[in-house]
């Protein structure tokens, strides 16, 4: 991987911290992109991360959620243990200091614990089931695009695959003629929220815009997605339909 790319990865990042993504939310984004390069790169990205992190804590209003960003130091005695490399990284810790490999399943403020039992959602518009399914129908193409968030662990990315740098959607939107119709590489992201079975969407800081329902979404800004919603990617039209499973007595 080229200098250049290791710098795109690093501004994305912090383009989507800016926008209220937190930590963790962040790097699940670029996972893919970040598990793919070597070593050596993966080290320098995650140096790179943390030098941009320690700049922005400078400024009171936002502190880094960050830990330990200096390299320098002993060996810390307990924490976490990097599954790639081996090494033992600190309490709190979400890039590996001896590869950079992003640490999965940290304990901590980067993850809610839910207690007790939840009453599950009444059905409505916005509910989103864990039999659920997505569909999301290009109106250019009338391509049904089916998506299952709930099964996924982390946001699940909207955009359009490239033969240019490692990062790419999970849902491409490419053969439905997302690059004409400017939708950018990660476009949007789709979170499932199992405490209220909804799902939530974000702008990643596309060029052109994500719009549900013609009101477009603003930095910082998290919108549920509802049955009957038409999502705009540029100037993509997507029709948004919850299917859900039925049951008979």
């Amino acid at each position: 991987m080229t200098d250049i790319d290791i710098q795109r990865l690093v501004a994305l990042y912090m383009r989507m911290r800016s926008r209220g993504m937190d930590v963790r939310a962040a790097l699940d984004v670029l996972r893919d992109a970040i598990d793919a390069l070597d070593d050596a790169d993966r080290l320098e990205l995650a140096q790179r991360i943390r030098s941009q992190e320690a700049s922005e804590a400078q400024t009171p209003a936002r502190p880094s959620p960050i830990h330990h960003i200096n390299d320098a130091g002993p060996e810390p005695a307990a924490g976490v243990t990097c599954p790639h490399c081996g090494k033992r990284n600190q309490p709190g810790e979400v890039l590996c200091y001896g590869c950079g490999q992003v640490l999965a399943n940290l304990p901590g403020e980067y993850q809610t614990q839910i207690l007790g039992q939840l009453e599950p959602a009444a059905p409505g518009d916005d509910y989103f089931g864990d039999d659920s399914v997505l569909l999301l129908t290009a109106h250019n193409t009338r391509k049904v695009y089916e998506i299952r968030p709930q099964e996924s662990s982390r946001e699940l990315v909207l955009g359009r695959r490239t033969n240019h740098g490692p990062m790419t959607p999970d849902i491409d939107l490419s053969d439905s003629d997302g690059n004409r119709l400017g939708v950018s590489r990660l476009h949007l992201s789709i979170r499932y929220d199992m405490q209220y079975h909804t799902l939530t969407v974000f702008d990643l800081g596309s060029a052109n815009g994500s719009f549900v329902n013609g009101q477009r979404l603003h930095p910082h800004e998290v919108r549920v997605l509802r049955h009957n919603d038409e999502l705009r990617l540029g100037n993509m039209l997507l029709s948004v339909a919850f299917q859900h499973r039925t049951t008979t007595g």
